[in-house]
């Protein structure tokens, strides 16, 4: 099923992407045999988030041919997945192409269509969780692509509609609000993945790296910096809510 990479990737670029990639599955592996078997199926169909993954650390180096480049061949795999296959590992696939795709679209400045995929990437997200509870360390990522809609509405000069999704992604933050809500109404919030992350063996230097188990200060923190550097882009003048 894979094809002929458009320009094969330097190896820096594949053994960050890999790096990437292989947290998360391990979390989901170590949650237990449903979580191990998925991802033994997930590791024969990878493809599109591999290649995906290569193309977003090209575009965050504002490589943006080589980007497009890459994700042309993700798409051409994501078209050749075979019939049949489990639906959470294609929603799972899908959250990686469209949030790359979104990213792409926003530094093209095509911003109506990088919220579209957004979007799709965020309910990818939802399907995903909706059929496989175990693949809980995905919630966290629709927190990100609030702040990621944010960032378009900054671009689009959409003050209201940005000053909403930061509210949004902070309410996450501090659990006033979920994560998100499953197709069977439920929902997740950062307190249930904080309980997915606590039951788990993990090494000390292991929690440390879950940002989910930091602190709400430091949780806060970080916001902080991701607001500051939201609200202070150059040629931009923001208006207040």
């Amino acid at each position: 099923m894979s094809h002929p990479p458009t320009n094969g990737p330097p190896m820096n670029l594949v053994s960050a992407a890999d790096r990437s990639r292989k947290v998360w599955m391990q979390h989901i592996a170590a949650s237990g045999p449903p979580g191990e078997d998925w991802c033994e199926v997930y590791g024969r169909h990878d493809e599109v988030e591999r290649i995906s993954t290569e193309a977003l650390v090209l575009l965050r180096q504002h490589r943006l041919e080589e980007g497009r480049a890459r994700l042309t061949d993700a798409s051409k795999e994501r078209q050749q997945l075979p019939p049949g296959l489990q639906g959470s590992i294609v929603a799972v696939l899908d959250r990686w192409y469209f949030g790359t795709e979104g990213y792409a679209l926003f530094l093209e400045g095509e911003l109506d269509r990088a919220a579209e995929a957004m979007e799709k990437a965020r309910q990818a997200v939802i399907a995903a969780l909706s059929e496989a509870p175990f693949l809980m360390p995905l919630a966290n990522h629709c927190q990100e692509f609030t702040m990621h809609r944010a960032r378009i509405e900054r671009n689009r000069r959409r003050w209201a509609e940005m000053w909403t999704h930061i509210d949004e992604a902070r309410n996450m933050l501090i659990e006033r609000q979920p994560l998100c809500r499953l197709q069977d109404g439920s929902t997740i919030d950062l307190q249930t993945l904080q309980h997915f992350y606590e039951a788990l063996d993990l090494a000390k230097e292991e929690r440390s790296a879950v940002g989910v188990l930091d602190s709400l200060e430091q949780r806060d923190r970080l916001f902080g910096a991701f607001l500051r550097r939201l609200l202070t882009p150059p040629d931009f003048t923001i208006v207040g809510p």
